[in-house]
């Protein structure tokens, strides 16, 4: 079976990019998008943001799914991407020991983390792009809500 034509298209486009950043240690997503008219423009969009992602977490540059959503504004209007790059941004930090609790992290996108795996650190620095995933929901951090009158976040919860 032949892949599809956005199939065809996102590979070579992935592949230029990712080249691109193994070669100069960065790349410009604006240079590997397409006319923003393109129907395709949006899920082009949302896997280059993740690749990006990947490439500047494992070599030590900071970034997060906010710092995308302010510098492509479709993403944060579209449920999907919107999950999709707030995921990736997960499944980097914990496989790289950062201690991240999905939940709160969601909580920040309003978008909802049930069915998310808990994401395991890699043993080696060497190996993070091979971190492993356990669909263990027992073994999330008990997270705790806060109750009537309490502040979370900077609110004051006054009700139900």
């Amino acid at each position: 079976m032949r892949p599809s034509p956005i199939h065809e298209t996102l590979e070579q486009v992935l592949f230029e990019f990712e080249t691109c950043w193994l070669e100069n240690e960065s790349a410009e997503l604006e240079d590997f998008l397409p006319d923003s008219a393109d129907p395709n423009y949006l899920k082009i969009l949302t896997e280059l943001v993740r690749s990006d992602m990947e490439f500047r977490i494992e070599n030590s540059r900071e970034c997060s799914a906010a710092d995308y959503f302010r510098r492509f504004p479709i993403l944060a209007n579209d449920s999907h991407a919107k999950k999709a790059v707030v995921f990736e941004e997960y499944r980097l930090r914990s496989g790289r020991g950062e201690n991240v609790v999905p939940e709160i992290l969601c909580a920040q996108y309003d978008i909802d983390s049930t069915g998310w795996p808990v994401i395991q650190p890699s043993a080696h620095p060497s190996d993070r792009r091979k971190s492993t995933t356990q669909l263990r929901p027992e073994a999330r951090p008990q997270v705790v809500f806060p109750k009537v009158g309490e502040s979370f976040l900077g609110f004051e919860l006054v009700g139900k």
